[in-house]
């Protein structure tokens, strides 16, 4: 991708405005939701890696080699024995499985929040006014919202889209990495 900050640059210097600085993103400055999925998507990524590199050697028909170094690496480029092929598949679906249930963990604290937020909204809007009283003095019908009850559920709603979105990410990379 090509970086455009040189040309952006260039042009807020020629507004006396300060120019723009790289900064690294730091991940430890972003809520516990985008860390959580962050290390998620990196440990998907860590697993498809580790299955496109394993499987010329998971596949390959060729007889493996009759002896090994007790303890050493694999070589990448040899056939694994039935015995590793088991090993590996035991492995990968134990990691595929925790992956799945990491992504189901976040999926339910999402929606424990989106709970928690409705009803602290809830409770706001009949606490805020004359709450029962104003409902009943307006008609008995619902009170419009105001500007900030509008924006706040917009702002909230974005939120949840966005959350929403991260989750069907990481379960759809995660899918693709179980059919590697």
């Amino acid at each position: 991708m090509t970086d455009l900050r040189p040309a952006l640059n260039d042009v807020l210097t020629g507004l006396s405005a300060l120019p723009i600085t790289h900064q690294p993103y730091d991940l430890t400055r972003i809520n516990a939701f985008l860390q959580d999925a962050y290390n998620l998507h990196a440990r998907i990524a860590d697993l498809t890696r580790t299955l496109r590199q394993i499987r010329p050697s998971y596949l390959s028909t060729a007889a493996p080699a009759r002896r090994r170094m007790a303890g050493s690496n694999h070589d990448r480029s040899q056939p694994l024995t039935n015995q590793e092929r088991e090993n590996f598949d035991a492995e990968s679906k134990a990691l595929l499985r925790q992956l799945n249930a990491a992504i189901a963990k976040i999926r339910q604290a999402e929606d424990a929040r989106r709970k928690t937020v409705d009803v602290v909204a809830l409770s706001k809007r009949a606490t805020g006014g004359l709450g029962a009283l104003g409902r009943w003095a307006a008609g008995g019908a619902v009170t419009a919202k105001s500007l900030e009850e509008e924006l706040e559920e917009a702002r909230e709603k974005s939120v949840a889209g966005f959350r929403e979105g991260v989750i069907l990410f990481l379960q759809e990379r995660l899918r693709d990495a179980g059919g590697l």
